[in-house]
């Protein structure tokens, strides 16, 4: 009996574990879209404007502008890694889903 109740608490556990861990990997995972496509976006805009500057009237300031955006977002982005974070996240979720399905498993024998 004691057994039980204890594989009981291991499968409550496990599951909030695993829950809160793939919340976490969809969190980190919203961050490296809401860094990763305006990066990409400053990155092309900052060649685009390069482009235009030199054939045109020589703005150098807007192009600089936009790459040191783009260097800055990049930086952010290399800083908190969130495709890791985000990978790390959803691993760890699954070896907890992974227990609670195994303690339920023994359970039922």
């Amino acid at each position: 009996e004691k057994i039980a109740t204890e594989l009981r608490r291991l499968i409550v556990d496990s599951t909030y574990s695993g829950r809160g861990h793939q919340a976490a990997s969809q969190s980190w995972d919203s961050v490296r879209l809401f860094l990763g496509a305006p990066t990409a976006v400053a990155s092309a805009v900052a060649g685009l404007v390069a482009a235009g500057s030199a054939l045109a009237d020589g703005r150098t300031w807007i192009t600089a502008g936009f790459a040191l955006l783009s260097v800055a977002l990049t930086a952010i982005n290399e800083f908190l890694q969130p495709t890791l974070r985000a990978t790390g996240h959803s691993a760890k979720a699954s070896r907890f889903l992974r227990l609670r399905n195994e303690d339920r498993l023994v359970l039922e024998l």
